[in-house]
């Protein structure tokens, strides 16, 4: 295989010839991948919604990994108050003493949260997916060409 076959292959297994629309729609669904509640399974998702419909891999793992270890406490935590107050629960989180209860208390606790924390992910997921790809989409069609020669 020569070197520019594989290079045209290699260009086309990333998607790296995609029109900007489906730049930007892999990435919002990396975002809203990215904020879903199924923690643990985000690369999966990522790798199977790519696979299977043919995505930018390059643009949906970039709109995935904005959930990273670093961000991924506070996406949650707002998340969270955001499902809290669609089920009307005025956003106050649920006094959990951690030194003065019992598992099943705690899990109790934790169970209250879950339909909010779902419905949160869910519909702070599809926002900022939907922000972020009409961000990109504006980005790509609002992008200077390069001048030749210009080494950028």
């Amino acid at each position: 295989m020569s070197i520019l076959k594989f290079k045209e292959k290699w260009r086309a297994l990333l998607g790296i010839d995609d029109t900007p629309r489906m730049v930007a729609f892999s990435f919002a669904l990396g975002i809203f991948i990215g904020f879903s509640p199924f923690l643990g399974l985000h690369t999966v998702m990522c790798i199977a919604s790519a696979v299977i419909f043919r995505l930018n891999k390059p643009a949906i793992f970039a709109g995935t990994y904005i959930a990273n270890p670093f961000t991924l406490i506070p996406i949650y935590i707002f998340n969270t108050w955001v499902g809290l107050k669609m089920f009307g629960r005025d956003g106050r989180f649920p006094d959990i003493d951690v030194g003065h209860t019992t598992m099943g208390g705690f899990y109790k606790s934790l169970g209250d949260l879950l339909w909010p924390f779902a419905a949160g992910c869910t519909v702070v997921g599809l926002f900022v997916g939907a922000a972020g790809y009409f961000l990109l989409l504006y980005y790509y069609e609002n992008k200077k060409p390069r001048p030749a020669g210009s080494g950028l």
